[in-house]
């Protein structure tokens, strides 16, 4: 597990330190004449999907110019689940990237990250898979892992036919990666993990129990009523992954900011998988807070760059 006290925080990270202390500041002091809207109340949740939606028009706006994504259907076993699906500028892919979109489990859509899947098709070359999986708290768990479970059969169905590769990597931020983490898991129980390569994982919520010191910090909020209030026992790995058989699964990469509540989560996340045997990179970024590869900060693009470089490492043909 590479987390040695010389390299959790790298030295191209740590020089914006400066940088991302200034951003965050001023956001903060801006925060005040923008106040989120509530979404424990019908009104808020709408609210707060609509703003969400508004982000995520802006970034289908900027993605970088390409072939435009294709909307389509993963259909497996009488599922069918909404993709959007990113074909590399430069012809036939060498891998494919499943990404699964934020959003604490009750917002957010496929489109929230077109900007970031169009240039991770291109500077590697692969295709890009975004899953639309139904959102709480209208489609509480296990809705979202059995929608990204289906699109990730139908791609290992259909990833030689029709993007002409094999090699398969998933990854996904906050809630993305909680459920990545999840999609691995039923995988893996199947006995179909082998083909992806590796898992990018961004800031993910890996203990909604409320059990342990990581889980306690973020007990009661709102997304996690929403996604899992019903179940009355969350250490079902399903719903914290944590507490889940971790062995078999492909390498891991963690990346978490160092004010991000979900840094003992992440941590524990890491110390697991590797107690486990597993291969696990843990990358903690200095001044940030949950969300900052979202941001338009030096730290954010450093991080993303490192993501781009591990992922092109776990696509290059044994």
């Amino acid at each position: 597990m590479q987390v040695g006290l010389e390299s959790l925080i790298d030295a191209e990270a740590a020089a914006h330190v400066e940088e991302s202390r200034a951003f965050y500041a001023a956001r903060a002091a801006g925060a005040g004449t923008d106040s989120r809207p509530d979404p424990r109340t019908p009104e808020g949740l709408q609210e707060a999907r609509a703003l969400e939606e508004a982000r995520a028009r802006r970034s289908v706006a900027a993605a970088s110019p390409g072939p435009a994504p294709v909307e389509a259907l993963a259909e497996f076993a009488g599922r069918r689940v909404p993709v959007r699906v990113f074909a590399p500028a430069g012809g036939t892919a060498r891998g494919v990237y499943l990404d699964v979109h934020g959003g604490g489990f009750y917002m957010g859509s496929a489109a929230r990250g077109d900007a970031h899947n169009r240039r991770l098709a291109d500077a590697l070359g692969i295709a890009v898979v975004s899953v639309d999986y139904r959102l709480a708290p209208e489609h509480p768990w296990p809705a979202a892992p059995e929608d990204c479970e289906s699109a990730a059969l139908w791609l290992l169905e259909e990833a030689a036919t029709s993007f002409g590769t094999t090699r398969l990597a998933i990854g996904g931020v906050s809630a993305g990666a909680t459920l990545a983490m999840t999609t691995l898991l039923r995988l893996r129980d199947r006995g179909l993990a082998t083909p992806f390569v590796g898992a990018a994982l961004q800031f993910g919520t890996y203990d909604m129990s409320g059990r342990t010191p990581a889980g306690r910090l973020i007990d009661g909020e709102f997304f996690i009523e929403a996604y899992a209030g019903h179940v009355a026992d969350r250490t079902n790995p399903d719903i914290s992954p944590v507490y889940g058989d971790l062995r078999g699964l492909p390498p891991v990469l963690l990346v978490v900011g160092s004010l991000d509540v979900l840094l003992a989560d992440n941590l524990a996340m890491a110390a697991r998988l590797s107690a486990a045997g597993g291969e696990v990179d843990v990358r903690v970024y200095p001044e940030v807070p949950h969300g900052f590869t979202l941001h338009p900060t030096a730290t954010a693009r450093t991080a993303l760059d490192g993501i781009e470089s591990w992922l092109a490492d776990r696509f290059v043909e044994a």
